[in-house]
């Protein structure tokens, strides 16, 4: 069913999903497939790309093109995300980087059946391309503070 989710919707309709899954959270950044985003389609203005026409419409939407390693370095990064000792207890030194909600069960369900053995045509390998697109990426975390004017200093 969550395959066809969302299936035929137009690109206001998927914008509006987008806005509302957010939940108002300001973003900063968004990632999307590096092919998909860029990949040209012809109209009755030439040629544009998902990630142009995302930026147009009332409500424009920006998307980075997330970089495009191979499959096998995105994979190595998520795997050091999750490791650390098994043997000793979790601490601050030791433990995962990365958390997975347990609401995010078809992710958790991606990351523990998927092999790769299937290619990059996987019917489970979306959800783990998402989470190797933002670790390649390597987003830094955004706390209020850093924005706010700091008094002080010379002319």
């Amino acid at each position: 069913p969550a395959q066809r989710q969302g299936a035929g919707m137009g690109l206001d309709e998927i914008k509006a999903m987008i806005l509302e899954l957010e939940q108002g959270e300001q973003i900063f950044d968004r990632y999307i497939d590096p092919r998909a985003g860029n990949a040209t389609t012809i109209n009755k203005d030439g040629g544009t790309t998902l990630i142009q026409m995302m930026e147009e419409g009332d409500a424009p939407m920006f998307f980075t093109p997330a970089a495009a390693l191979r499959l096998e370095e995105g994979i190595g990064i998520i795997n050091d995300w999750f490791a650390y000792d098994q043997n000793l207890p979790i601490c601050e030194i030791n433990k995962p980087k990365l958390y997975i909600a347990e609401s995010c069960v078809n992710t958790i369900w991606c990351l523990r059946e998927w092999t790769g053995l299937d290619g990059e045509k996987g019917a489970s390998k979306d959800p783990i391309d998402s989470l190797r697109y933002l670790a390649v990426m390597n987003p830094e975390p955004h706390a209020e503070a850093g924005y706010k004017a700091k008094f002080g200093g010379s002319y």
